[in-house]
């Protein structure tokens, strides 16, 4: 495909720094900068919903830009756009006159902010070009509003999950639902293809589609994620608890299962043999707080500790320092913590499901993210070497990790543009 090669950054563009280390906006920034090396004739543009309009961009890319994080978009944070949702797929007749004044305020107010500070970016015509966008569908859906299905533009999406659709297998209902469901079928609609990030993400896409769930799908391709994780020069305010632990990162309670995790630290509770301690990275959401608040779990809260949104330095020191990493998620997408523990060489526990083989091998130990026990008899051999079952038979068969067997971004980078030309 000779075609101009369109990078999309809107994610990083209206992300907030609350979701500058969230996974989606990493990945985005990650591919970004190694295609920025790859390939100089890749362009970066980013939609601006106050302008209905692609511009383009001229991003700064270093490792050493903290708190960037790979690239600097190089926009004012007062240009950043005001975020609500713009696009809506099926909407009472009562409430269109009120969604619609309201969509116009927020766009008003987002181009306000451009005006103000006598911005000059260059709007850009995508037409017989390809348009690769790695963000989540919501923002997709907002700007495949404002190009006509006639136009020659080649789109090609990166989906990275259909976890909502999904609870265990099970659908599940209400407005997010409602939205990701419609978000995600007007980007099949549209788009030329579709590329993947794992092989168990192609197989979901299929069986939504073999259910009716989701639109007929154009050809998939997968771009299998990294296991890399960069080193980042940011300040380190959160630091690793001097005992030992365990850690999860951004797991939370339901399809993330942070709940059978609190569960095998009350059976270890129950067994005497409760040490390490439980760190968790990422958000600290409300459903999680009321758990440990709750008379359930008070016998082990003492044994949690949060790390709030960590950013990248403090993250690394958080996998380098743990006893081990333990993702108990029922559905995933790629598992890039996984991935990460792996690449500085820390053992991994995670559920049993087949995008964590994917991304493991035999690198990791595995259990039933529904039995608790199972995964407190793991917990418990990593803590107690005397056991009879200890670490010299869980590590039976699990190979030294080298990071020369794991991916690297550039990997990625390098595999994305083989789909494109």
């Amino acid at each position: 495909m000779n075609s101009p090669i369109y990078f999309d950054l809107t994610e990083l563009f209206v992300a907030s720094s609350k979701f500058r280390y969230y996974g989606i906006s990493r990945v985005v920034a990650e591919i970004a900068y190694e295609l920025s090396r790859l390939d100089p004739k890749v362009q970066f543009v980013a939609f601006s919903p106050g302008h209905k309009k692609f511009f383009k961009l001229d991003p700064i890319f270093s490792p050493e830009v903290p708190p960037h994080l790979l690239v600097d978009i190089n926009v004012p944070l007062a240009a950043r756009p005001v975020r609500a949702r713009l696009v809506y797929h099926r909407v009472p007749l009562l409430l269109q006159p009120f969604l619609w004044l309201r969509s116009w305020l927020i766009r008003t107010l987002n181009k306000n902010r451009w005006e103000k500070l006598g911005l000059r970016f260059q709007p850009i015509d995508l037409s017989h070009g390809v348009l690769v966008s790695m963000g989540r569908p919501k923002f997709m859906a907002e700007f495949l509003a404002h190009i006509s299905p006639k136009d020659t533009l080649h789109f090609i999406p990166l989906l990275h999950d259909v976890m909502p659709l999904s609870s265990e297998g099970k659908p599940t209902l209400g407005p997010f639902f409602s939205n990701f469901l419609s978000d995600n079928n007007l980007v099949i609609r549209r788009a030329s293809k579709i590329l993947v990030n794992s092989f168990s993400t192609r197989l979901e896409l299929l069986r939504f589609e073999q259910a009716g769930t989701l639109d007929p799908l154009p050809p998939i391709e997968v771009v299998q994620l990294a296991h890399e994780c960069r080193e980042s020069f940011e300040p380190v305010h959160i630091k690793p608890p001097e005992a030992n632990y365990l850690l999860c990162v951004g797991s939370t309670l339901g399809r993330k299962n942070l709940d059978v995790v609190l569960e095998a630290f009350l059976v270890l509770q129950r067994r005497g043999t409760l040490k390490l301690s439980l760190v968790l990275a990422g958000t600290m959401r409300r459903r999680v707080k009321n758990a440990l608040a709750a008379d359930k779990y008070k016998a082990i809260a003492h044994k949690v500790i949060p790390a709030i949104d960590p950013n990248q330095a403090e993250l690394v020191r958080l996998y380098k320092s743990c006893t081990a990493l333990v993702l108990p998620s029922f559905i995933e997408g790629w598992g890039l913590p996984a991935g990460e523990a792996l690449w500085f060489s820390r053992r991994v526990i995670c559920s049993d499901i087949p995008v964590l083989r994917e991304v493991c091998g035999d690198q990791a130990h595995f259990f039933n993210p529904k039995n608790p026990e199972s995964l407190a008899d793991l917990i418990e051999a990593i803590d107690t070497p005397d056991r009879s079952y200890t670490m010299e038979h869980l590590d039976e068969g699990v190979k030294a990790v080298e990071r020369r067997s794991l991916r690297s971004w550039e990997r990625v980078a390098e595999d994305l543009l083989g789909k494109l030309h």
